[in-house]
């Protein structure tokens, strides 16, 4: 079980991961220490192997999320998303950043419930890594002055741009 939710409170550290309990608790010992002297969230996530990243994608608070969600490792970010805390205001965000992997803006993609969220949509069609067709299938869906804004952007690549102000003119 791995428990790194609250930095303010060191007791509810709890990492082991197939370890002896002696492993395990001078294990723990050591992270209680880390967060009692200050050290810095991103150290110590940082610090951790990737099983217990993921352990803790799915279970860790919206600071936690927030850190693993751009992590390099697309198995722990996209693992951050399947987080039943998380929600669509830190999934708008991810769409919008441009530095998460390829896969978590594929994942975000393939959730339907997520798609009917009109900000979503339109932070995945101005997001460099979404997949081409995808982006092109959403314009279809955007309003008239969404539209009209991605036409003249330079935020987008120009195929994109020409086929907002083809869909722009044909809802006018």
């Amino acid at each position: 079980p791995i428990e790194l939710i609250n930095p303010a409170n060191a007791e509810s550290l709890t990492i082991s991961e197939n370890k002896t309990d002696n492993e395990s608790n001078s294990e723990n010992e050591s992270l209680r220490e880390n967060f009692r002297s200050g050290m810095n969230i991103r150290k110590r996530i940082a610090d951790l192997t990737i099983p217990q990243k993921i352990s803790l994608a799915m279970k860790g608070n919206k600071n936690v999320r927030d850190i693993l969600i751009v992590d390099t490792n697309r198995t722990v970010a996209t693992a951050a998303l399947t987080n039943p805390g998380i929600t669509m205001s830190e999934i708008e965000k991810a769409a919008k950043s441009k530095s998460v992997c390829r896969e978590v803006i594929s994942y975000i993609c393939r959730q339907r419930e997520w798609l009917k969220r009109y900000p979503i949509k339109l932070a995945l069609v101005y997001n460099p890594r979404t997949p081409a067709g995808l982006t092109i299938r959403l314009l279809s869906t955007l309003n008239e002055v969404d539209l009209r804004t991605i036409s003249k952007s330079r935020e987008v690549p120009k195929f994109i741009a020409d086929a907002a102000k083809k869909q722009w003119l044909k809802k006018k």
